[in-house]
């Protein structure tokens, strides 16, 4: 079965040596920049783009595996199902320098980088981006594509709904919700639930705009 990873830039590099260092075979990449495609990446194929997959399943058969690797979460949740659409399996990329509870449950075609500790009784769901030494702890819920970048900490029972970004080096408090859609500053320190559809930044964190549609975080 051919393995692919989508998008031959920072986040396909990571996946790639994830991968790589779990001795998962790849077969390329997939990009929707055209100036990639018939080119290498990484001394991989860039096979085409999304369209190109679309109009031509035969380039990777009926079915196949594959992981995104994109760091705009709408553009990864679109591109995520779209896949699903044309045959994809979702598989993840787990670095083995990783540290998770036995009872945390794992969705499909997650990005979990070297340095990420889990906690017991967390769950995370699908097509979703943990970046280098987050720390997740005691049941957390990290819904679809969401992203937590590199060396945020969430405390106990915290919430992260779906699409919400949390930005680098932020700190969650116990029992918080972080709302669909919203994005939280790099650095920033949350106290209290923030709701959907939302920017906030700050120690501690106030609101400073309100998206008018769910965000490309």
């Amino acid at each position: 079965m051919k393995r692919i990873i989508f998008g031959a830039g920072g986040h396909g590099k990571v996946v790639l040596d994830i991968l790589k260092t779990n001795d998962v075979e790849i077969t390329g990449f997939l990009d929707d920049d055209e100036s990639k495609h018939q080119t290498t990446f990484q001394n991989y194929p860039v096979l085409g783009g999304l369209k190109y997959c679309q109009s031509n399943k035969s380039i990777l058969g009926k079915k196949f595996q594959g992981i995104v690797a994109l760091g705009t979460n709408r553009t990864r949740w679109f591109v995520f199902d779209q896949l699903k659409k044309i045959g994809m399996i979702p598989v993840n990329a787990i670095h083995p320098k990783t540290v998770i509870a036995t009872d945390v449950t794992v969705g499909q075609g997650n990005m979990i980088v070297a340095g990420v500790v889990i906690n017991t009784g967390s769950q995370i769901g699908n097509n979703i981006i943990i970046n280098t030494s987050c720390s997740i702890d005691h049941d957390n819920i990290l819904e679809d594509h969401t992203q937590i970048c590199p060396g945020a900490h969430l405390a106990g029972e915290v919430t992260i709904k779906e699409n919400a970004f949390i930005g680098t080096g932020a700190i969650i408090n116990p029992g918080v919700t972080i709302g669909a859609n919203s994005v939280i500053g790099s650095g920033s320190v949350v106290l209290e639930d923030v709701p959907d559809d939302v920017v906030a930044v700050g120690n501690p964190v106030k609101i400073i705009k309100h998206l008018n549609e769910k965000t490309d975080s």
